[in-house]
């Protein structure tokens, strides 16, 4: 076959460079460093990181536009990296300090080297195929912050426009990839047209993806979470008066206006159960009934005890008979709009105990209960709900929770560390820090407790001087200065108590260890009250036994955006294991990953869901689209192009089980340079293999294939079947023939 006048098919690394690709793949870049970058929060990294992929992209293009061969820059590449390993290896290269200290966790330490490799990869794009590897590295380094980082709009916004690019990526270099077949009728479309079609059909898939993260979400928070305060409503309306199984106790449980601290004697030591939860996270929580902010050296009141207001009451729900109480948002100078999503869960309380307040987990935002039983409730600006003048005892009531997020969690330490900057508001400011010196706290106390804390933070690293450092260093400090007892003396009236227990006694109850941090928060800028109520309690099958022994004592810190956050200073102390070792626990029955995926991440969730749907997209492209798309194409075809259309599937299929069988066709080889290679190949593996594989119709199909494609001549109808199942055979001989070979 003569092959002197056929046109020479470019490679794909030598053909123009599509400009709509690499503009795909440089936003998808881009979103994936930038979501890093939000993560870590160094404006260095950011600029660089960024600066050098724009350029890198731009190298890239115009090596292609002008045709540098691209085994000089994969050379250059390969040689650049090997200089990474051998410098990694030899401590030539500092590989640590290409991510900013300020990373901490592992997988943002990961995600922040991924950043880098990926701008090493915007200097050797030589392809169209290597653009794609762009946006899969982005994934994964969303992947890896998303845990940390998943209620960030900022990360939510560029993960969207990364999904939107990359299926623009996979569409365009679908479409590049297979023009070459495309019949004269389809090739002569206008390519802004084609381009608008395919930004069209992304942003279509896109939608898609959302749309299938948003229905696994709903259901999975629903299922997992246990989110519905209407469903706690159902099983609370249907509860007896009396629970069975529930054991009446007379021990008074309520929170009083004043904390008087340093008595001698802590709260009841009893193992009797005053009270049984039921979250539906099933984790662990603490349990606040009151918190108090005015602090005289002695003891702890609230000052708006006295400026209660009544709960407006829910509108009727049809769907069980019960009142519901609206519990308006804490008023501390911040809109619910400037805070990050937060988790919410509902509890299920069964008192057995004798109280006039109720409990609830973090900031209570709906609370339930059985007409007759609770018909009105009083709330304090301080967060405490009341039951009225009476006392009630043996009750059940239903309360939603808005969870603020834990302080021992590294990804959100990191988070507060970045909203570092952020303005305390005045009123939290005016209320909680103030107070220091009073008529029992002299400015003596005051500087000895300004010397305290300047030692404390004095250990600390310059990076590390953010609240959220301070306030662990102030809980550890505490926690390690003094030793837990029941039974310690009673500390004289006319002294400083938190520094009579720091400086002298170093013995003392949980209401010491939380007047302390509190008190050294405040001298450290730092607003900051004690909450008590109980600890999360001992685990039951169905939730949490609260006993008498658990009746604690604990500090909060407010930071901006996030609101108050739960310190134990005690932690570690106690001997009856009321109290764990950190407020960050897994989920009963799941693992700690997957209870972070079911509670307040749903970037995580559409993550998921985006590479579900790439998945999904890739099998298509591979495998549906090439039995049934094209045959599609073939059925609504007419005329010349649906011969021609017929010709071109036949040759790509003919082409493909060639490659399979083991003679791929180069990237510069013409169809008729291929065809005179198969020819032996196929005469040889005949022999082989004990196969006829007609090489006359490889060639025919070629030849037809030219015509076709160059000439625009289109013959009688062809048929590769026969030739296809003959090559499919013959792979499936050399396959079994290769592993008795490798067995023997």
């Amino acid at each position: 076959m003569a092959t002197s006048n056929l046109p020479r098919v470019e490679s794909p690394e030598e053909s123009a460079p599509s400009l709509p690709l690499y503009a795909a793949g440089l936003i998808a870049t881009i979103c994936g460093l930038q979501c890093v970058n939000v993560t870590v929060d160094d404006s260095s990294l950011t600029a660089t990181t960024l600066l050098l992929t724009v350029i890198g992209y731009f190298f890239s293009y115009g090596c292609r536009w002008l045709r540098v061969p691209p085994l000089v820059i994969k050379v250059l590449g390969g040689a650049l990296i090997a200089y990474f390993i051998y410098g990694a290896f030899t401590g030539v290269l500092d590989l640590d300090s290409l991510a900013p200290a300020a990373t901490g966790q592992r997988d943002l330490h990961l995600a922040t080297l991924l950043s880098w490799g990926l701008v090493l990869w915007s200097w050797m794009l030589v392809s169209d195929v290597m653009m794609l590897f762009s946006g899969l590295i982005a994934v994964a380094m969303i992947g890896l912050i998303s845990s940390g980082n998943s209620q960030s709009t900022e990360v939510l916004v560029y993960f969207c426009v990364l999904i939107f690019a990359m299926l623009f990526l996979f569409i365009h270099q679908f479409y590049l990839q297979n023009r070459v077949l495309a019949a004269p009728q389809e090739s002569r479309r206008e390519p802004l047209k084609m381009i608008g079609t395919q930004v069209g059909l992304a942003a279509a898939c896109a939608l898609l993806v959302f749309c299938l993260g948003s229905v696994i979400i709903v259901p999975a928070q629903m299922v997992f979470s246990g989110l519905s305060l209407s469903q706690a409503i159902r099983g609370l309306a249907s509860l007896n008066a009396a629970a069975p199984n529930a054991t009446a106790s007379t021990l008074n449980i309520s929170d009083n206006g004043d904390l008087q601290i340093g008595m001698g004697t802590g709260w009841s030591a009893s193992s009797e159960v005053v009270a049984h939860v039921v979250p539906s996270d099933r984790e662990p929580h603490y349990w606040r009934g009151r918190t108090y902010d005015s602090y005289d050296g002695r003891s702890w009141t609230s000052s708006t005890q006295d400026q209660e207001t009544s709960l407006d009451i829910a509108p009727a729900n049809d769907e069980a008979q019960a009142e519901r109480f609206v519990v308006p948002p804490a008023q501390d100078g911040e809109t619910l709009a400037a805070k990050p999503a937060r988790r919410r869960m509902v509890a299920l309380i069964t008192v057995q105990g004798v109280t006039q307040n109720l409990i609830s987990a973090s900031e209570p935002s709906q609370v339930a209960g059985r007409p007759g039983e609770i018909d009105s409730l009083d709330i304090s600006p301080d967060r405490a709900i009341s039951l009225g003048a009476r006392p009630y005892s043996h009750f059940r009531y239903a309360v939603a929770s808005i969870l603020t997020p834990d302080p021992m969690d590294p990804d959100v330490q990191m988070a507060l560390r970045r909203a570092d900057k952020a303005p305390i508001p005045a009123a939290v400011r005016a209320r909680y820090l103030t107070g220091l010196p009073n008529d029992v706290t002299t400015p003596d106390d005051v500087l000895y407790f300004r010397q305290l804390v300047n030692e404390v933070f004095a250990e600390l690293p310059a990076a590390r001087r953010t609240r959220i450092d301070k306030a662990l260093a102030i809980r550890d400090f505490v926690a390690s200065r003094a030793v837990y007892s029941l039974t310690t003396p009673a500390i004289p009236q006319d002294v400083e108590h938190v520094r009579n227990f720091l400086d002298t006694n170093r013995e003392g109850y949980c209401d010491m260890f939380a007047s302390s941090m509190a008190v050294l928060c405040r001298v450290a800028g730092l607003p900051s009250r004690v909450a008590t109520g109980f600890a999360p309690g001992e685990p039951k099958a169905d939730g949490f036994d609260l006993r008498a022994m658990d009746k604690h004592a604990w500090v909060e810190v407010y930071f901006p955006k996030y609101g108050w956050l739960t310190f134990d200073p005690t932690v570690g102390t106690r001997t009856d294991g009321s109290v764990p070792s950190s407020t960050s626990t897994e989920k009963h029955g799941l693992p700690s990953w997957l209870s972070k995926l079911m509670h307040g991440s749903p970037l995580a969730l559409l993550l998921g869901a985006a590479i579900v749907a790439i998945v999904l997209f890739v099998l298509k492209v591979e495998w549906f689209d090439r039995i049934f798309g094209r045959k599609r194409r073939i059925s609504t075809a007419t005329g010349e192009a649906r011969a021609q259309t017929e010709i071109g599937l036949a040759y790509q299929q003919s082409v493909r089980a060639v490659a399979k069988l083991g003679l791929p066709r180069l990237p510069s080889e013409t169809p008729g340079e291929y065809a005179d290679r198969v020819r032996p190949f196929l005469r040889e593996a005949e022999t082989r293999l004990g196969i006829d594989l007609q090489p006359e119709t490889f060639d025919d199909i070629t030849q037809r294939f030219i015509l076709a494609k160059y000439a625009q001549v289109v013959g009688d109808p062809i048929d590769a079947g026969e030739f296809l199942r003959a090559v499919r055979r013959a792979w499936w001989v050399q396959f079994f023939q290769f592993r008795r070979r490798a067995s023997a």
